[in-house]
């Protein structure tokens, strides 16, 4: 049975942007997405995410290993976290 769960970890900064403060991006991809809160800033993280998996699956490519958070390099201030999708 495939596992359709994915998790990989973000790196979450607060911007001086009053328009979209919350800049988020997924290393293992090298993409970043916005958000207006922190709340919005995660659910566009799994979006960016799912849309990236099903563009990978589309185009036959293999997905980047998942990182491990503790290796993740960030900024003082910054979030690191887990973004977790599920594909089904």
């Amino acid at each position: 049975m495939k596992n359709n769960k994915l998790v990989y970890p973000v790196i979450i900064r607060k911007t001086d942007d009053t328009e979209v403060p919350y800049y988020v991006r997924i290393p293992d991809f090298d993409r970043s997405t916005q958000g207006i809160d922190l709340s919005d800033a995660i659910i566009m993280a799994e979006d960016l995410l799912r849309c990236l998996a099903i563009d990978y699956e589309e185009e036959g490519l293999e997905l980047p290993l998942s990182s491990d958070i503790s290796h993740v390099e960030h900024e003082d201030g910054d979030i690191v976290n887990l973004i977790a999708v599920n594909l089904d």
